[in-house]
């Protein structure tokens, strides 16, 4: 029988995730939609892992305890993993950025979750090898890649199964490489409302082996997603059994390298095509550098917009066009009978802006804490219930 590692990304600053949608998520307690999403899992008795980025746990923990409640209560069901606090694009950090976005995100994911396996999903799956070390000496015990988030030619150089990175200065951890054509079954899976295309890639698969990776907040941005999600598990083919990272077996981390790769296998250097594709944001991104030269006389609110204005999908919303995509309306029907359906993108770039410039005004005559405790826009609530943290868990 296959194995199925089911790494999903959960992050609540999606660039095509509104701020309200998510608040409205959050709302209600047990009873929310974010609630009813993870009892799916629950109910049907399927396994997953759980990459929680530290802002949207911070969010839980403000707006929604009731989920983390239940994600403690069913360690059967689902493995926590390491995440950043904010889902950035870490090749643009300085040492001092990556370390404190790590840091905190580790300090958020473990004060609120009873266990968590130390293997780090990078965002973007962008990272350097000089921050793999730190990584490592951060305490991270694992990795994960997408090999088709790469070249055709760096895919072919990723081992196929779980390996032995090499970091710089000597570091190196266990890496596990994620399968993205699970990835495009999965979504084809949501768009026809049923399991068929996922059934037919797990299969299609000679490895025992399968490592999927996928955006968690997927189906809140379909009609009845909630129910295609629901009717995907549901659905899956009883010849896969679902395991955590914890379960597998300690051999499968020294697959070493061939001979004819004399340094080891490294982490190779993502493209930011997707990321700039005009380069509109090419000044926004200035403005951020020049804001991290100062993080170490932050306090907890310049922390706080800092981690808001690096999010990738700042970027994302700006310089990406809206999914086009084509759905089934109902279960069992037909290629002919799918409609259009658009995913639009997200204000996360106004979004963005506005926090980079309460920040560059922090010394400025405006008032900027006032602004942030009284302003009643759907992403300055997300800002506060993170700020709620940072104050809490400041040294």
């Amino acid at each position: 029988m296959k194995q199925l590692l089911d790494v999903v990304n959960l992050n609540a600053d999606a660039s095509c995730l509104p701020a309200a949608t998510w608040l409205e998520v959050l709302a209600g307690g047990a009873e929310s939609r974010v609630c009813q999403w993870l009892r799916g899992y629950v109910e049907l008795e399927r396994k997953v892992v759980l990459g929680l980025v530290g802002a949207t746990v911070a969010d839980l923990r403000a707006l929604n305890p009731e989920a983390i409640e239940l994600i403690n209560r069913e360690p059967q069901i689902f493995e926590i993993i390491l995440r950043p606090f904010a889902h950035d694009v870490a090749l643009l950090r300085t040492p001092a950025g990556f370390a404190l976005n790590f840091a905190l995100g580790k300090r958020v994911i473990e004060q609120s979750f009873d266990e968590v396996t130390r293997f780090y999903l990078p965002p973007e799956f962008m990272m350097s090898n000089s921050q793999v070390a730190q990584a490592a000496r951060a305490g991270a015990e694992g990795l994960f890649i997408n090999a088709d988030r790469f070249s055709p030619a760096v895919l072919r150089s990723i081992p196929a199964l779980p390996y032995k990175l090499r970091g710089a200065l000597g570091a190196s951890l266990p890496c596990i490489p994620l399968r993205g054509e699970l990835t495009r079954a999965y979504l084809n899976a949501l768009h026809e409302f049923g399991a068929e295309s996922w059934n037919r890639a797990l299969e299609g698969l000679s490895s025992e082996l399968l490592a999927s990776w996928r955006d968690g907040e997927s189906w809140l941005f379909l009609p009845n997603g909630e129910a295609r999600e629901r009717s995907w598990l549901g659905e899956e083919s009883a010849q896969v059994e679902r395991v955590f990272v914890r379960e597998l077996s300690p051999s499968w981390a020294l697959h070493e390298p061939p001979t004819n790769v004399p340094h080891g296998w490294s982490y190779p250097v993502h493209s930011f095509a997707d990321w700039f594709k005009e380069s509109r944001m090419l000044g926004y991104l200035g403005r951020t550098s020049a804001q991290e030269n100062k993080l170490a006389e932050f306090d907890a609110v310049q922390t706080a917009l800092w981690l808001q204005a690096i999010n990738s999908d700042v970027l994302s919303s700006v310089e990406k066009d809206s999914p086009l995509i084509r759905i089934n309306e109902a279960p069992g029907q037909g290629a002919g009978d799918k409609r259009e359906w658009r995913i639009a993108r997200s204000a996360r770039g106004f979004e963005g802006e506005e926090f980079l410039s309460l920040l560059e005004d922090f010394d400025a005559s405006f008032d900027v804490e006032a602004f942030v405790r009284e302003a009643d826009a759907p992403h300055m609530h997300k800002l506060r219930a993170r700020l709620q943290f940072l104050r809490a868990s400041a040294p």
